[in-house]
């Protein structure tokens, strides 16, 4: 989340892109054995709220999930 929040988010707000492609790997899931990052189903949909209200702002109006 610090990565996301002082880097990812603030690079997306400045260039503010036309298209954002969302490449969504379950492998981080704590249920996944693959990577070990253990991230839960509310860590997914907090980051996807998060992008959703940036592509509001970028767009200027909000969007709804």
């Amino acid at each position: 989340m610090k990565a996301l929040d002082k880097v990812v988010w603030p690079i997306i707000e400045e260039f503010r892109p036309q298209i954002i492609l969302v490449s969504l790997g379950f492998d981080a899931h704590m249920l996944d054995n693959i990577a070990n990052l253990r991230l839960s189903l509310n860590t997914y949909a907090h980051v996807f709220r998060r992008l959703r209200d940036m592509i509001g702002r970028i767009r200027g109006r909000r969007l709804r999930a």
